[in-house]
């Protein structure tokens, strides 16, 4: 894990929190922001760096070229999440959250990933309905009834796994993800990118997977 890119996201979260303004504060002290210019979604998107083999996030459950091409198709605002975990507290801009604690381990190319890779819950999705809605973890429903695309912003205290990288002592790391309204197989909401049957048949089936909920 190269601390440099940590530091360097971590610049890019802060800075683009400051851009979006005032928030509402949501259960558990996290962050929303609503009807954000997909412009500072897409400026975001660019500008952090991620250690993904493809872009089309087949390994990483980060389809980052979709993501671009999403952002660029459509003109729609979008709704912001920051979350608050159960970790240290963290001074992030003008806010106080508490970092979320996730696992890492180490990959073959001496990348750390997230555990589960999933760093965004259904839960986390659910924050755009409200406290009140009763679909848990369950993506496909959040989906359905979100009427926006949500961005996911996560503080990361890690705990790393098996064996320690050289950068142990990071104590926080900038993380998000993206979240879509709607039916994966919809034909009405497509995004074309240039890549072969195989690569699409993968993705679909990951996709499909994911908005099941999680275990």
């Amino acid at each position: 894990m190269d601390s440099e890119v940590v530091d360097w996201n971590l610049n890019i979260l802060d800075s683009f929190v400051g851009e979006l303004g005032d928030s509402s504060i949501i259960d558990s002290n996290s962050f929303l922001w609503r009807d954000i210019d997909k412009n500072k979604i897409l400026n975001f998107v660019n500008s952090f760096k991620l250690n993904i083999d493809d872009e089309l996030g087949i390994n990483f459950k980060m389809p980052l070229k979709f993501v671009k091409q999403y952002i660029e198709d459509r003109d729609t605002l979008w709704d912001v999440a920051l979350y608050s975990g159960e970790g240290d507290e963290k001074f992030f801009y003008n806010k106080t959250i508490k970092k979320e604690k996730r696992k890492l381990k180490l990959k073959e190319n001496n990348h750390f990933i997230f555990s589960n890779r999933n760093i965004s819950s259904g839960e986390s999705e659910g924050i755009v309905l409200g406290g009140n809605n009763n679909f848990g973890s369950n993506r496909r429903l959040i989906r359905s009834k979100m009427t926006k695309p949500l961005l996911m912003l996560h503080i990361i205290q890690p705990e790393f796994l098996d064996i320690k990288p050289k950068d142990a002592n990071i104590e926080v790391v900038a993380a998000y993800g993206v979240s879509f309204p709607g039916d994966v197989s919809s034909k009405e909401e497509a995004t074309k990118v240039k890549i072969n049957s195989v690569f699409i048949q993968n993705l679909i089936k990951q996709m499909e997977e994911d908005s099941k909920g999680d275990d």
